[in-house]
């Protein structure tokens, strides 16, 4: 299933009026993180009302990096559970099954999916890599980062991902 953050960061991505920055986003909006864009690159955060989740990076060619925290509203279980209804979501396109293996988010376990698909047949092959962690809290908190490009994988996007990951870090929750 789609998740909410997952589309509000694709519509996110679509529209212009986002705030552009760099260097350092600090989530102070109930999700308790913060990451640092890599240099020479620009983030795209959504404007006031707007919720905020997150932000995206443009990578050129295609390829784009979301970072996200929202709540657990669909009472996954687990990291994993999470990461397997977002390959189901993208079910029908993929072209070989997805792999999992476990990494680390802001020092919580975390499993990273990688995803071959193709979103029609005419389309290239794209890969999707995404890394889910949950931070217990009340309520729990999801924590994503996501990188989508063309296959094969720029190498200094899946760098941009590998920094953005180290980058990662928990902040204090609100009260």
């Amino acid at each position: 299933m789609k998740s909410l953050a997952l589309f509000t960061l694709t519509l996110l991505a679509q529209q212009p009026e986002g705030i552009p920055f760099q260097g350092t986003y600090e989530n102070k909006a109930g999700y308790a993180y913060r990451v640092t864009v890599p240099p020479g690159l620009t983030g795209l955060k959504t404007p006031p009302s707007a919720p905020q989740h997150g932000f995206t990076i443009d990578l050129g060619s295609g390829a784009h990096i979301s970072v996200d925290g929202y709540y657990n509203s669909m009472f996954h279980p687990t990291a994993r559970h999470a990461a397997e209804a977002h390959a189901e979501y993208l079910a029908s396109q993929q072209l070989a099954p997805p792999r999992y293996q476990r990494t680390k988010l802001a020092g919580l376990p975390a499993i990273e999916t990688t995803i071959q698909y193709r979103r029609t047949k005419s389309e290239p092959e794209r890969e999707r890599r995404l890394i889910t962690a949950f931070r217990p809290a009340t309520p729990e908190i999801i924590h994503e980062v996501l990188l989508d490009a063309p296959r094969p994988l720029p190498a200094a996007a899946l760098q941009s991902f590998r920094a953005i990951q180290q980058s990662f870090q928990l902040t204090r929750l609100p009260e």
